[in-house]
């Protein structure tokens, strides 16, 4: 992994100003790519500068190649949905009009459906001219869009209820969508999912489907499964029910066969209970966290420790000793070069602190933090706190979940990305912290889906594409996702 002193304070400032950052004004140069197609399965949302009304350049430039109806009529053109690449529509209001001679159905507000690949279209009384945006995703309450000429990011959240559709920047303005003919996107390769339900290691397809319990224990607690690189073995922590100081590292094969156990005793940690484990990518070696309490005490040891397979060492790079608020390591995960170990340890007296940090993991060494996650007390509450924090596999990209303290209703729990480098930041999903904590994130082996478990009354697990809003329920009473190499 390549040296990142100045992107790790990019990063630092990223998650410390984010909170702010949904709101101001983005510095983006006209023709910019907000929003990838990749991120979405659609064609790319560029930014349509920060001026208004110099149409002079055409698609050469500045001008109706960044227009809010260039996006729709590019989408529709690249689909097939339509063979015209411009509509006969000078405004946004008027392709609710004219949709229908191309085949395309259309559904006043009141009576819509959206779906992926739908257009929301705004009526004349916004602005005289309208708008158009494409749906990426809907839930029950919200529908979430791309757009160009609007918004500084090129996404929006929309409310729903029922068949009724709102925008709360222009209430009362949206005409209707116009039905598209595509379906939403899958992931490219349906790859397995293993997750832990009320104990056990399950593993499950990628759309939710065929889920099977792999491995339940006597009178033990499997948490924090890992795949091996090939995906045909999954290592996970186990700890004999009542047990605090004690236990192992459990290997199993996908027909639930244990092929090794490794006691902590065993992990150079002493009597520890192993709570997070995690598999090199070069499959050489498993990094693990192990937390040892006294009886009579809440503070404890924390470690950081690798074991390498072929020798059966294991070698402990890090521990910190105090109150377990303070001190704890939720979770630890590799860089794709097998050469770093990325995670989150509580910091802080009060040990509502967050830090993210970065381990060399070839020599015991000091880990190298990238900032206190809490602004000035000023900002104290809408400062996003991450729960986990995790690289892609092609190491471009960091995936993180976080939560804020805001008193009242404005509480959130969000699945956040940023490039590497700290830029580029994006909260894919963004859910009221009164119904839950997203505490984990995970990537698929291909770097295009995101697992994360949401805790609301039980555990649930879901899935959000590419980075981008669109989002399902894949498991419910289940955590710990790892998506399959």
């Amino acid at each position: 992994m390549r040296k990142r002193s100045g992107p790790r304070l990019a990063v630092v400032t990223l998650l410390v100003l984010v909170a702010v950052l949904c709101t101001a004004s983005a510095a983006f140069a006209w023709g910019e790519v907000l929003f990838p197609a990749s991120s979405w399965s659609g064609v790319d949302v560029y930014n349509n500068g920060p001026y208004w009304g110099d149409y002079s350049d055409g698609d050469s430039g500045y001008g109706y190649r960044w227009q809010r109806v260039a996006l729709a009529q590019r989408l529709t053109a690249q689909k097939g949905w339509v063979g015209a690449t411009h509509w006969p529509a000078l405004f946004a209001y008027q392709m609710y009009d004219v949709a229908p001679s191309y085949g395309l159905q259309v559904q006043a507000n009141g009576s819509c459906s959206p779906t992926w690949g739908d257009l929301v279209i705004y009526g004349s009384s916004l602005g005289g001219w309208g708008h158009v945006a494409a749906v990426i995703g809907a839930d029950a309450t919200h529908v979430f869009t791309v757009e160009q000429n609007w918004s500084t990011n090129g996404r929006a959240s929309l409310n729903r209820s029922g068949g009724f559709i709102d925008d709360p920047r222009a209430p009362g303005t949206i005409r209707g969508i116009i039905k598209g003919r595509g379906t939403p996107p899958t992931p490219a390769r349906a790859r397995l999912v293993a997750f832990v339900r009320k104990g056990a290691v399950w593993t499950t397809e990628a759309d939710g489907s065929a889920q099977h319990r792999l491995w339940q224990g006597k009178r033990a607690t499997a948490s924090s499964p890992s795949w091996s690189p090939d995906g045909k073995l999954i290592a996970a922590c186990v700890t004999p029910s009542g047990q605090r100081a004690i236990g192992e590292i459990r290997i199993i094969s996908l027909n639930g066969v244990t092929k090794k156990v490794v006691a902590s005793t065993r992990l150079g940690v002493g009597r520890a209970r192993v709570t997070s484990v995690a598999w090199s990518p070069d499959g050489t070696r498993l990094a693990f966290t192990t937390v040892a309490i006294p009886s009579d005490s809440s503070s404890g040891t924390v470690r950081i420790a690798v074991y390498t397979l072929a020798t059966g060492k294991a070698k402990v790079l890090w521990k910190l000793t105090g109150w377990l608020g303070a001190s704890a390591v939720l979770r630890v995960h590799w860089s794709s070069d097998s050469k770093t170990l990325l995670f989150v340890q509580g910091a802080g007296a009060d040990g509502d602190a967050r830090w993210v940090s970065e381990l060399d993991a070839a020599s015991a060494s000091q880990p190298v933090t990238w900032g206190e996650l809490v602004p000035p007390p000023a900002d104290y509450y809408s400062a996003p706190r991450p729960q986990d924090a995790a690289w892609s596999p092609d190491g471009a990209r960091i995936a993180l979940a976080t939560y804020t303290r805001e008193p009242g209703p404005g509480r959130t729990t969000a699945v956040i990305v940023a490039n590497a480098d700290g830029t580029g930041w994006r909260a894919c999903v963004t859910e009221s912290s009164d119904l839950g904590i997203i505490s984990h994130a995970a990537w698929s082996g291909d770097g295009n889906w995101i697992a994360y478990e949401w805790t609301k009354r039980v555990p649930e697990i879901w899935t959000v594409a590419g980075g981008s809003s669109q989002k399902q329920r894949l498991a419910t009473n289940a955590g710990d996702p790892a998506w399959q190499p």
